[in-house]
């Protein structure tokens, strides 16, 4: 049980930067498209 458990906690690491990195895309992309909008 000792030896899942880093594994598990490595999983879960990986899933995670993979949600931040999704989410910081769709905020660049979000970013960007204001970015074309003229000031108002």
């Amino acid at each position: 049980m000792a030896q899942l458990r880093p594994q598990r906690d490595e999983r879960r690491a990986f899933a995670l930067q993979q949600q931040v990195q999704g989410i910081t895309l769709h905020l660049r992309k979000i970013s960007q498209l204001h970015a074309w909008d003229p000031p108002s």
